[in-house]
């Protein structure tokens, strides 16, 4: 978590520097540390409220991309970017029911590719590649649009996840907040976004 709070605030000092494809990666690997920690964190209460775990069960799938920012990204930046365009029908209206079931479907596809689109995402940012249509794409051709959703999706998540350290609402962490007490360490402010998408 520190060191998820470090890489956001880092990011969002590089975009407030117009550093695009640098502020997008580091948003990026913010997010990948906050699937570590969430994964680290629910090993920990299953872990005290069961068998302990092999170092291997507690390390499984902590090194594979896609498992990290699954894990590091919630349904609330997620899901915010689904929407519906048209006439909303009545709520007993059989369309409506239609039209629920299609938003399900959108923000289940949204979750399940979300982790993948990050990943590419900082691909792009990250290395000079040869394309498709034979050009080369370089990262500072990643715009502000592009890393403004990464590093805000970034910003937003470390502060949900943070709140979890901070006032812990599990049991099991408030125990081991208060008998570890001053080797946790202090966990950066999440960054305040008051900059616009340029």
């Amino acid at each position: 978590m520190e060191q998820a709070g470090r890489l956001i605030n880092d990011a969002t000092a590089l975009y407030a520097q117009g550093k695009w494809s640098s502020s997008l990666v580091l948003a990026v690997f913010s997010l990948e540390e906050l699937g570590k920690a969430e994964m680290f964190l629910q090993r920990g209460i299953e872990t005290a409220t069961g068998a302990a775990k092999t170092r291997n069960e507690v390390m499984a799938g902590v090194i594979q991309h896609q498992t990290k920012l699954k894990a590091g990204r919630g349904a609330a930046t997620v899901i915010a970017s689904v929407s519906f365009c048209g006439d909303i029908p009545a709520p007993d209206a059989a369309e409506s029911e239609a039209l629920e079931a299609q938003l399900d479907a959108a923000q289940e596809i949204a979750l399940n590719n979300a982790p993948g689109e990050a990943h590419e995402a900082r691909m792009r940012a990250l290395y000079v590649d040869l394309g498709e249509d034979e050009m080369w794409v370089k990262p500072k051709e990643i715009g502000p649009g592009e890393a403004y959703l990464m590093v805000s999706a970034a910003s937003i998540e470390y502060g949900v996840k943070r709140g979890k350290f901070i006032a812990p609402q599990n049991a099991v962490v408030t125990q081991a907040i208060e008998r570890l007490g001053g080797l946790i360490p202090t966990l950066p402010e999440a960054p305040h976004i008051n900059w616009p998408n340029h």
